[in-house]
Parts: C-alpha cells; sequence; structure tokens
C-alpha cells in the first residue's frame, strides 16, 4: 500500500511578519533582530517532515549522472518509435533486375526511378482502392507548366517589342533618300504630290522621320532587361518540363510491369492489372506529347533570344550610325551642297540591310 504523505505545517512568527527578510519556514518562538537581519537576502526554507510516512520524491529522469548508479535513481534510455496497430505494409517481392529484364533498351536512371514507383505500391492498399488515378498528379503539373510556359510567349514585352520593332522598319521603308535629294528640283506640282504621298521624301518629313525612330531606339533599349528576364523563365520551364518527362516515362513504365506483374502473379487482381495497363498507356501518351511538343518549346526560347540579339547589334548600333549619315546628307541639302547618287545609293543600301536585319 502507498504511505500517505502528511502536509508539511508551516509556522511563521507572528511578531517577525513585518519585516521586510523572507520567512523562515520552521521556525518557532522569538528572534533576535539582528538574526533576522542577516538572513533577510536567504531564500526561503522549506521544512520538509522526517515523518516515516512520507514518501520520498524520486529523483528527476532528466538529472544528470555522475557515474555511479545509486539507489532510486532514474536514468534514461532511447525509446523505441511507437508502433500504431493495424496490418504491416506489403510491397511486392521485385528487384531492379526483375523491371530492368522486363524493360530492355532503357536508360538506368529511368529503370531506376520505375523501380522506386513499383516499391512504393502496398498491395493491401490497392486491393482496397482503384488506381486508375495513380501517379496523375504528373501529368497535372506537365499542364501546369505548358500553361506557363504559354503566358510567356504571351509577355507583355514580346508585344511591345515586336510592335516597335514593327514600326521601326515602316518608318525605314518609307524614307525616300532620292525623293528627298530631287525635293529642290521639282515643280510645284510635284511637291504637291510628295507632300500627299505617305512616304518621307521632303528634308522635313526626314528630320521627323529622324525623331520618331530616335524614341523608338529609346523604348526598344529599355525592353532588354525585361526580355532577359523573360528568356530566363523559359529556360527555366523549358529544363523543368524536361526533368518532369522522366518522371513521367517512369512511372509509364512502372505501371506496364505491375500490369504484367499482377497478372502473372495473381489471377484474383485482373482488374487491378488492367487499370494500371490502362495508367501506363496515358502516361506513356503524355510523355510522347512531350516530347512532340518540343521543338514548340525550342521555338519560344529562340524568340526572345532574337529579339535581344536584333535590339543589340541592329537597333542600337546599327540604326543610330544609318541616322548619322541620313542627317549628314539632311545638312547638306539645307546648304545647298550637292549629294551624290553613290552617296545616296550607299545609304539606301545600307538602309535595306538593316531591315533585312530586323525581319
Amino acid at each position: 500500500m502507498s504511505q500517505k504523505i502528511n502536509p508539511s505545517i508551516i509556522k511563521i512568527d507572528l511578531k517577525q511578519a513585518s519585516g521586510p527578510g523572507p520567512s523562515v519556514i520552521g521556525t518557532v518562538g522569538h528572534r533576535p533582530e539582528e538574526e533576522v537581519k542577516k538572513e533577510q537576502l536567504k531564500p526561503s526554507v522549506i521544512a520538509v517532515s522526517k515523518s516515516n510516512d512520507t514518501a520520498p520524491m524520486a529523483p528527476s529522469a532528466l538529472t544528470p549522472r555522475d557515474g555511479n548508479k545509486t539507489p532510486g535513481e532514474v536514468t534514461t534510455q532511447k525509446v523505441a518509435p511507437s508502433k500504431m496497430a493495424g496490418m504491416a505494409r506489403k510491397r511486392l517481392p521485385v528487384t531492379f533486375e526483375d523491371v530492368k529484364k522486363a524493360h530492355p533498351g532503357q536508360k538506368e536512371e529511368i529503370l531506376e526511378m520505375a523501380y522506386q514507383f513499383v516499391l512504393e505500391i502496398d498491395i493491401q492498399e490497392v486491393v482496397k482502392s482503384s488506381v486508375l488515378l495513380w501517379k496523375t498528379d504528373l501529368q497535372k503539373r506537365y499542364s501546369e507548366k505548358v500553361m506557363e510556359l504559354l503566358d510567356c510567349t504571351q509577355n507583355e514585352a514580346i508585344a511591345k517589342t515586336g510592335s516597335q520593332i514593327s514600326r521601326v522598319i515602316e518608318i525605314l521603308e518609307a524614307i525616300d533618300l532620292r525623293g528627298v535629294c530631287d525635293y529642290g528640283q521639282d515643280g510645284v506640282f510635284a511637291k504637291l504630290i510628295k507632300g500627299a504621298n505617305k512616304e518621307f521624301d521632303t528634308p522635313e518629313e526626314l528630320l521627323q522621320a529622324e525623331k520618331e525612330l530616335k524614341q523608338l531606339t529609346q523604348r526598344l533599349a529599355m525592353q532588354l532587361q525585361a526580355l532577359i528576364q523573360l528568356q530566363h523563365n523559359l529556360q527555366t520551364l523549358n529544363a523543368e518540363v524536361l526533368v518532369l518527362s522522366q518522371s513521367i516515362r517512369a512511372s509509364g513504365i512502372a505501371a506496364s510491369f505491375l500490369s504484367g506483374y499482377l497478372r502473372r502473379k495473381s489471377a484474383e487482381l485482373p482488374k487491378i492489372a488492367d487499370q494500371f495497363l490502362e495508367r501506363s498507356m496515358s502516361l506513356m501518351q503524355t510523355e510522347a506529347q512531350i516530347f512532340e511538343n518540343e521543338m514548340a518549346r525550342e521555338m519560344q526560347m529562340e524568340h526572345p533570344i532574337k529579339l535581344i540579339g536584333t535590339i543589340q547589334n541592329t537597333v542600337l548600333v546599327m540604326i543610330p550610325d544609318w541616322l548619322g549619315s541620313v542627317g549628314a546628307i539632311r545638312s547638306m541639302l539645307e546648304s545647298n551642297k550637292k549629294v551624290t547618287v553613290t552617296q545616296v545609293e550607299e545609304i539606301s543600301d545600307w538602309k535595306k540591310k538593316i531591315i533585312k536585319l530586323l525581319n
């Protein structure tokens, strides 16, 4: 029987209760003032009954050991993980060589991944539920990546850059340097016709075209950072799709292996075997779709790269140089200096080369 623990009796000298010092428990009678002052900074002492009917306190399990085990000492020990009640997980008794033999010619890393997928299968759970949704999360992730790639192709930076480059081409094609140089030699009727057409064939119209080309050059330069970030995002997404395609292929191989294995080993699981076969066909079809769209993804990545190169090499380098030559011709005309046909032809050929690079 457990012993009854008597409560400790706390006795306090009422005459000293108003003093600032801590209460001394277990003291009886009047104490001198000098003794009370000495013990003002001492911690309170709790007197514990030492009677035989008081149960001793067990030492703490967190108390460090001094190397010598004493009676009543509690030592700490590692506790094994608890086990939940239920049936043990049952995996298929297959090896990596079994999977490799069933699917020869596949890459080692793909087969290793497929083997891990096979080991994930719990026979008890498979029997209780359908496997028609097995590894559909991989197909869902691929669908999400495709939508992200589509969003990148519809990026605002690409739309703005394409529109601005188209306007640059339109202006360059409309500039008629020969008409500008011949403007002063035509009659009044010819000047009226030039003013009514859509070409830049007068000195005033040429100056207007130069200003707009300079503005477009600055705006295209501002699009560079957005295009570089877009190109990085496309590369990252494409790499993720390629990694995902390996997982999808491996899961298709695993489903095919499981279908054949269950059909051979258990005549009671034909439905499960058929479901794994359906999953294998679906996963393989998804992997084939990824392969077929590889060229489209490469074109998506090349588009911003091409725009970046066009801006850096043509818009920011060749167009300013060309505008400098055009400005020189316009200054010569304003000074009534003669511009040779050779000079006009050289600048015109240069313009055609720029247009070709921009397309």
